[in-house]
């Protein structure tokens, strides 16, 4: 059962740091990540955490005991099938034990009913730290780099936001929250900012000829953000456009089959 793949071209036999730049020719941000390989997930077991196409960094673990095991927040872990070595499932830790000296650990998907037979620390190979999604919104796609999990991701009409929740950290190990987003520039049409639970705050901000980058850090693991727009774009106008005349010729419609009863 092939849930993952192998995304680049092997795992690296050293640690890869990676840096998210945002630059505008006068400064540049970037944020590290500490990684050793990365992997595409090709199943929607854990969902809604990891969804179906996300690339997710993974670390080693130079020991098993600080792998942090919950059923609620534990460490997202990637193993190998006892059955198939060459395939990698990656599960979370919602337990583990010891056991003549050797760590057992009891992983499940989130959007499994049951969890996973008992694994040993023979077969962890290591645990996710972050990853990326790409979602879309009208035609064009937005890019989020995070080391935590965020759903509900949707353009929020109410406030003209791109709005998302973010719900925990994918490791218990990481200090705190960063979310790192592109945008493209069609969805822009002015001046940005940024809602946290409807509160703004600060956050870096460039751009170049495509993009806006935005980048930002908290202490939070739980919160709703809203990257705000100053309006409409034009590739949203012209579908609402649309669909108030939709709705006003079905309102005329309907008066005028009244006024002929």
């Amino acid at each position: 059962m092939l849930h993952y793949r192998r995304f680049l071209f092997a795992i690296y036999s050293f640690t890869l740091l990676s840096l998210v730049f945002f630059g505008n020719g006068t400064g540049v941000y970037a944020y590290p990540i500490e990684y050793d390989f990365c992997l595409q997930i090709m199943s929607v077991s854990m969902q809604p955490t990891l969804e179906a196409n996300d690339i997710v960094y993974i670390k080693n673990v130079t020991g098993l005991s600080e792998i942090y095991a919950s059923p609620v927040n534990g460490d997202i872990i990637v193993f190998r099938s006892p059955y198939q070595p060459q395939v990698f499932i990656i599960h979370r830790a919602i337990e583990k034990f010891q056991q003549d000296s050797v760590w057992y650990f009891i992983a499940k998907g989130d959007n499994n009913p049951i969890a996973d037979s008992p694994i040993s620390e023979n077969y962890v190979v290591g645990k996710v730290v972050a990853l990326v999604r790409v979602l879309q919104v009208g035609s064009y796609n937005v890019t989020i780099f995070s080391n935590s999990a965020f759903v509900d991701f949707h353009l929020n009409p109410t406030i003209n936001a791109l709005e998302f929740n973010v719900t925990m950290l994918l490791t218990q190990s990481a200090p705190n929250s960063f979310i790192n987003i592109t945008i493209p520039n069609g969805i822009v049409t002015g001046e940005l900012s940024l809602l946290i639970d409807g509160s703004s705050i600060h956050f870096e901000h460039s751009t170049n000829t495509t993009h806006h980058f935005v980048w930002f850090e908290l202490e939070e693991t739980s919160y709703i953000s809203d990257i705000v727009l100053p309006e409409f774009p034009s590739f949203i106008i012209l579908p609402l456009s649309m669909i108030a005349t939709s709705l006003a010729v079905i309102v005329y419609k309907r008066k005028h089959t009244v006024r002929q009863i």
